[in-house]
């Protein structure tokens, strides 16, 4: 809009104004009335006004209006935004100086004793630590007020691992352990593994994690029967070291219907060589059992054949690290808890059958504590590198 119809539209809407207020006498000596304007006998800047212009004054001084309403509208918008960052930074500035406090609170309430965090709760503030690692060395550990990203604004660009790899190893293994559950027991085949497959395949510290959470839970299955060895339901020939190593619990099944009374036997070699590769690793649960149709018979034969069986406990010495071994009867042939002493004394109360019995208690009571001890005595090794 140019200088001179504003200044016909000013002068028009004062005739108007005027004209409602005294539409009988002049305005102001020197001036023209409005009644002249509007009968278009005044020329003002170098046009003429008449009644039929009336209609467009007024849509331009509703235009104007609804203009200067809307201009009205913005500037309490933009004062309102101002007014916003002004508090933010203004809470900014505040937290920072609460966090201040708080350092020096801490350090003073250490140096009494006192529980640093009571003193976050009596000052109403949260704080957290800069998780950004610096070259490798350690993490920041800065005090900052609580954020999700949990970075400084010095390290504000780091880029942190996500959410759930910032847990410690125990809580992690809680929840893979939680996700995986219906893997708990025997194994089962690879292509059931669905949920684990997804799970493994995010990131490949989770896949670590998870894979040691899966080892742990499984039952890894050996069946020997002279030379045959099957591992997992296939036959394993020659013996090499494997993912099978990474089970925490494993069991041996041992079929003993063939003579062994020979010490070195096929059975025992084999046994001593997966023993052998399994020697650097801890495991959780040892469970070794017999099977045979010989123990179905009664009398001291049974027993004589179940003596023979002593060589066999040696190869597993060289473990050195279960936490909980065992060694009995199949339940088939056994039944009750399958415990060789008790079947022993159900065979026969023959003074020989009875003396079979003490002598495998006590060659298997030394046999699962040299165990144990080894596994009692590797968590002290490891006890004693932690504390240097």
């Amino acid at each position: 809009m140019d200088l001179v119809t504003f200044d016909v539209l000013f002068f028009v809407a004062h005739a108007h104004q005027s004209r409602s207020l005294a539409p009988h006498h002049a305005l102001v000596p020197n001036r023209r009335s409005a009644e002249d304007v509007l009968r278009g006998n005044v020329t003002i800047t170098g046009r003429v006004f008449n009644p039929r212009m009336d209609s467009q004054v007024e849509k331009l001084l509703a235009q104007l209006e609804k203009e200067r309403a809307l201009r009205e509208i913005a500037e309490a918008q933009a004062g309102k935004e101002r007014g916003l960052r002004q508090e933010e930074q203004r809470r900014h500035k505040e937290a920072e100086g609460r966090a201040a406090d708080s350092e020096f609170t801490n350090r003073v309430s250490s140096e009494r004793g006192e529980d640093c965090q009571r003193a976050h709760r009596e000052l109403g503030f949260t704080v957290t630590f800069c998780q950004a690692v610096i070259g490798g060395k350690g993490k920041c550990r800065k005090k900052i007020p609580w954020t999700e990203i949990q970075l400084c604004f010095e390290h504000k660009d780091f880029a942190l691992p996500c959410y759930i790899l910032r847990l410690p190893i125990e809580l992690r293994q809680q929840i893979f352990s939680y996700i995986l559950d219906k893997y708990q027991g025997s194994y089962s085949k690879f292509y059931t593994y669905y949920a684990f497959l997804k799970l493994a395949r995010l990131n490949r510290r989770i896949f670590q994690d998870a894979t040691d959470v899966l080892y742990r839970t499984l039952v890894c299955n050996f069946f020997l029967s002279g030379e045959y060895v099957c591992i997992l339901g296939r036959y394993f020939h020659p013996i090499q070291p494997g993912s099978w190593q990474r089970f925490k619990q494993i069991t041996f099944q041992l079929d003993v219907s063939c003579d062994i009374s020979v010490q070195y036997g096929p059975m025992v070699k084999n046994i001593q060589l997966i023993a052998s590769h399994l020697r650097d690793f801890n495991l959780v649960k040892l469970h070794v059992y017999l099977e045979s149709y010989l123990f179905l018979n009664q009398g001291t034969y049974s027993a004589g054949f179940i003596h023979h069986t002593l060589p066999l406990l040696d190869p597993f010495r060289q473990l050195g690290r279960v936490r909980e071994p065992s060694f009995t009867i199949d339940r088939v042939y056994a039944g009750g808890s399958g415990d060789i002493e008790q079947w022993l004394r159900s065979r026969s109360n023959d003074a020989e059958v009875t003396a079979m019995a003490m002598e495998w208690r006590r060659t298997y009571e030394e046999w699962a504590e040299s165990l144990r001890r080894g596994y009692l005595e590797e968590g002290k090794r490891s006890a004693l590198v932690l504390q240097f």
